[in-house]
C-alpha cells in the first residue's frame, strides 16, 4: 500500500502538466488525511471528492477530483476559478465537514449549487450566506479573491481570530455582517473605505481598539452595527459625513468622550443607540435635528448637564431611553409616555411649556437659545437680504409675526423654514409658539440687525481730540463682541496703545466702521486696523497697507517685492523675502530703522520688509508710487513704507500716509459719511452699532 501510495503521488504531481481532459489512475490509502506530495498540498477527504491542490512552487491551483472505491481512484486535474479557490480556502479553514449544511460543497457540480453560494449573470460569486451554519474558526484572507462578491453574511458562528485586511479589497461589497462571532483585534480601517458598503454589522463580537476616523469615508453606509464588543476612546467627529446612516448602534462598548455634535447631522437616522459605555459630558442639543429619529438610547453612560429642550422637537420617537446618567435641569415638553421611557428615573421636573429649538442662518442667536429666555439678538452681514429661522416646534403650533402682532408671510414657503426679509437695518420679529392643548402661548422677540454679526458693548474707549482739527474727533473704543455664548475683543484701544500710538499710527481718521461684511474697521493716518475672523478665530491686527497701495490688492498694481539685496550691516532677516531690518541702509547711511520698528509693535505693526532700506528711485522694478518724491531712503514693509529725514535730528524717521492714501482709494466718497465725520464720545457700557459705510444700503447712523 506504501508503494501504490507513492506512485499516486507521482501521479498527481503530473496533474499540473496535463490539460483538463487527462486522468490518472492510482491505487491509494483514502484515510482523511493531509498529504504534501511533490510540492502539492492536498486534502483527502473520503466524503467529499473535489479537493484544493496548490502548487507550491508554481503558486497556481487546481481542482483534484477522486473517484472510485476507497483503493481504486481516479485524479482528474480541473483549473479552478478564484472563486473556487476562496470557497475552498474557507470550507478548509472554518471546519466545513463539519458545517451544519455543506451540500455540494467542493464536489463537481456548479458553484451555484453549493449551500449559501449564489452568482451573478457572469458567473462569478455574487453571495455567501452561511449565518448559523457552525462555522469554526479563523476567516481566510483569501475571500478577497471572489472581487464580484455583494454579500457576505457569517453571523452566528464560531469564527475567530481577527477580521482579514483583505475584506478592504472586495469594492463591489455592499453588505458586511460577521456578528455575534468570536472575532477579536481591531476593525481593519480598510473595511470603511470600502465604496459601496451599505452594512456593516460586527455586533456581539471582541473586537477592540478604536473606531478609525476613517469611518467618514464610508460614505453609502445605511446600517452600522457595532453592539457589544470592547471598544475604546471616542467616537470620530467624521462620523457627521455619513449622510445616508439610518441606524447606529454602539451600545454595550468601552466608548468614552463627548458625543460628537456631528452626529446631529445624521439626518436620516431612525435609530441611535449609544447605552452602556462611558460617554462624558452633555448630550448634544444637535440630536435635536434628528427628526427621523425613532429609537434613542442614552442610558448607562456618565451623561451630565440638562436635557436639551430640542429633544422636545423629536415628534416621531416612540422609543426614548436616557437612565443611568447624572442629568439635571427639567424634563423638555413632549418627551413622556414612549416604550422603553425610564424617564421617571431621573427623578426630574417637566420643563415649562416653550419652543423646543430656534435657529437662524445665516447668523449666531445671542445669547444661545434656551426655552426660558425670551429676548434674542440676530447679527448679520451687511451684504445679508434674508434670513432663515429654524422652528424646531415640536407639538406646538408656531407662528412668526411682526412688531404689530399681525402674521408674517414666508417669503419663499418652498425653501425649508420661515424666509425672512430684511429691508432695513433692523427687522425685529415675534415667534409665537402655542401648545397643542390650548394652553397659554410664548413668545420669543427677536432683534435681526443688519452689520456686524455679533453684539458689541464698549468696554473702555479713548476719545481723541485735536485742537483746531475738528475731523481728527474720534473714539478709538475696547469692545466686547458677543457672538451666542461667546465672547471675544476687539480691542482697538489696547491694541493701538501697545503697538506706537499716535507715534506709529498717527490721529484716528475714522469711528470704528462696517466697511466690509463681517469686519470690523479704524482708519487712522498712518494705518488700518481690522477686527475679523480667520481660519485661526477672531483676530484684530492691521490691515496690509501697502498691499492695497502697490501690492496688487483691492485692484493696486502688483508691485510685487525688490530682488534681495544683501545689506552689509547688522540687522536680522525679517519674513520670507529675506529682507533686513538694519539701523543702516544698504548704502551705510544710519538710519535707525530698526530701533524705530522695535519700539512701535515690530511685525504685529508692521509686517514683513518687501525691500532693504535704500534711496527711492522711482525706477521701474522699484516699489513706488508715482506721486512720491525720489531721492529719500526708504523701506518698504506690508502694512508701512518707513522714511528717512537727516534734517529732523529730533525725528528723522517718518510714517507715510498710508492710511489716508488707502482711505482715498476705498472710500473716495469719504467726506459724505458720518463715520469719517466727527464723532462724540463714546461712554462705557453701551451697544456700540457700527456705522455702515457704502452706497448699496444707504444707512447712516452716528454711535449712540
Amino acid at each position: 500500500m506504501a508503494l501504490m501510495s507513492r506512485m499516486c503521488a507521482r501521479t498527481l504531481a503530473r496533474l499540473f502538466a496535463y490539460r483538463a481532459d487527462r486522468q490518472k489512475t492510482c491505487s491509494i490509502d483514502a484515510k482523511p488525511a493531509l498529504r504534501v506530495v511533490a510540492g502539492l498540498t492536498i486534502l483527502l477527504a473520503t466524503q467529499n471528492p473535489w479537493f484544493a491542490a496548490t502548487s507550491a512552487s508554481a503558486g497556481q491551483s487546481t481542482g483534484v477530483y477522486l473517484s472510485g472505491d476507497a483503493n481504486q481512484l481516479i485524479a482528474e486535474s480541473i483549473p479552478m476559478s478564484p472563486d473556487r479557490t476562496a470557497l475552498a480556502a474557507i470550507y478548509n479553514a472554518t471546519g466545513g465537514g463539519a458545517w451544519l449544511n455543506n451540500s455540494n460543497w467542493l464536489t463537481d457540480k456548479p458553484i451555484e449549487s453549493w449551500f449559501g453560494v449564489s452568482i451573478g449573470p457572469n458567473g462569478r460569486v455574487e453571495a455567501l450566506e452561511l449565518s448559523g451554519n457552525r462555522l469554526e474558526g479563523p476567516i481566510p484572507e483569501e475571500l478577497a479573491g471572489m472581487e464580484f462578491l455583494r454579500t457576505l453574511n457569517l453571523e452566528g458562528n464560531r469564527l475567530s481570530g481577527s477580521i482579514p485586511a483583505e475584506l478592504g479589497n472586495l469594492r463591489r461589497l455592499r453588505h458586511l455582517n460577521l456578528g455575534e462571532n468570536q472575532l477579536e483585534g481591531f476593525i481593519p480601517e480598510e473595511i470603511f473605505t470600502l465604496p459601496e458598503l451599505g452594512n456593516l454589522i460586527l455586533h456581539e463580537n471582541r473586537l477592540a481598539g478604536t473606531i478609525a476616523p476613517a469611518i467618514g469615508q464610508a460614505l453609502n453606509l445605511r446600517y452600522l452595527n457595532l453592539y457589544s464588543n470592547s471598544l475604546q476612546d471616542a467616537i470620530p467627529a467624521g462620523i457627521g459625513a455619513l449622510a445616508k446612516l439610518e441606524f447606529l448602534s454602539l451600545g454595550l462598548n468601552q466608548l468614552s468622550g463627548p458625543i460628537p455634535a456631528s452626529v446631529g447631522d445624521l439626518r436620516q437616522l431612525e435609530g441611535l443607540h449609544l447605552q452602556s459605555n462611558l460617554f462624558s459630558g452633555s448630550i448634544p442639543a444637535s440630536l435635536g435635528s434628528l427628526g427621523k429619529l425613532r429609537s434613542l438610547r442614552l442610558d448607562q453612560n456618565r451623561l451630565t448637564g440638562p436635557v436639551p429642550l430640542r429633544l422636545g422637537a423629536l415628534t416621531q420617537l416612540d422609543w426614548l431611553r436616557l437612565g443611568g446618567n447624572r442629568l439635571t435641569g427639567c424634563l423638555p415638553a413632549g418627551l413622556a409616555g414612549f416604550r422603553g421611557d425610564d424617564l421617571a428615573t431621573l427623578q426630574l421636573d417637566r420643563c415649562p411649556f416653550g419652543l423646543p429649538g430656534l435657529e437662524a442662518n445665516p447668523g449666531t442667536l445671542t445669547p444661545s437659545f434656551r426655552g426660558d429666555r425670551h429676548e434674542y439678538f440676530l447679527g448679520v452681514g451687511n451684504d445679508v437680504g434674508k434670513v432663515t429661522l429654524d422652528l424646531l416646534a415640536g407639538s406646538a403650533a408656531v407662528s412668526v409675526l411682526g412688531t404689530d402682532g399681525s402674521p408674517l408671510a414666508d417669503a419663499d414657503y418652498l425653501l425649508p423654514g420661515f424666509q425672512v426679509v430684511l429691508d432695513a437695518r433692523d427687522t425685529p420679529v415675534r415667534v409665537r409658539a402655542a401648545p397643542a392643548d390650548g394652553g397659554e402661548a410664548v413668545d420669543y422677540r427677536l432683534m435681526i440687525r443688519r452689520g456686524f454679526p455679533a453684539a458689541l458693548t464698549v468696554r473702555d474707549n479713548r476719545f481723541v481730540q485735536v485742537e483746531g482739527s475738528p475731523h481728527l474727533d474720534h473714539n478709538i473704543p475696547d469692545l466686547e463682541v458677543t457672538l451666542g455664548d461667546e465672547v471675544f475683543r476687539a480691542d482697538f484701544r489696547t491694541h493701538f496703545e501697545q503697538t506706537g500710538g499716535i507715534d506709529r499710527w498717527g490721529y484716528p481718521i475714522s469711528e470704528v466702521l462696517l466697511l466690509e461684511p463681517n469686519a470690523l474697521t479704524q482708519f487712522y493716518q498712518r494705518g488700518v486696523v481690522d477686527f475679523h475672523e480667520t481660519p485661526a478665530g477672531w483676530v484684530l491686527e492691521r490691515r496690509l497697507a501697502w498691499d492695497y497701495l502697490g501690492g496688487g490688492l483691492a485692484g493696486s498694481e502688483d508691485l510685487g517685492v525688490e530682488d534681495h539685496v544683501t545689506n552689509p550691516f547688522p540687522g536680522r532677516s525679517s519674513g520670507p523675502w529675506g529682507h533686513k531690518v538694519s539701523n543702516y541702509a544698504i548704502d551705510g547711511t544710519e538710519t535707525g530703522f530698526a530701533d524705530f520698528y522695535d519700539r512701535l509693535g515690530g511685525e504685529r505693526s508692521f509686517g514683513f520688509a518687501k525691500t532693504d532700506a535704500r534711496e527711492d528711485t522711482n525706477a521701474p522694478g522699484t516699489l513706488h508710487l508715482d506721486n512720491m518724491t525720489a531721492g529719500f531712503i526708504r523701506q518698504y514693509f506690508q502694512a508701512a513704507v518707513l522714511e528717512y529725514h537727516p534734517g529732523d535730528v529730533a525725528s528723522p524717521v517718518k510714517l507715510m500716509l498710508l492710511g489716508r492714501s488707502l482711505r482715498d482709494r476705498l472710500v473716495p466718497y469719504w467726506e459724505s459719511e458720518l463715520g469719517f465725520a466727527p464723532a462724540v464720545r463714546l461712554e462705557r457700557g453701551i451697544e456700540y452699532l457700527p456705522i455702515i459705510v457704502g452706497p448699496d444700503l444707504g444707512i447712516r447712523h452716528v454711535p449712540a
